[in-house]
């Protein structure tokens, strides 16, 4: 895996333990701000893995 994209997804992971783990205290607005980037994360890691699944 690159570590760009590496990086991308511990940056999603970071903003799931926030909203796992702090709801009474979860920025809503920095949530939004954060949302965008977290998806796009995840979509290309499963274009990564779907690349590695490729005969």
């Amino acid at each position: 895996m690159a570590l760009e994209l590496a990086q991308r997804l511990a940056t999603a992971a970071a903003l799931r333990n926030r909203a796992a783990h702090g709801y009474a205290t979860l920025d809503v607005q920095r949530l939004w701000a954060e949302l965008p980037g977290a998806v796009g994360a995840l979509e290309a890691f499963a274009v990564a893995i779907a690349r590695l699944c490729e005969p």
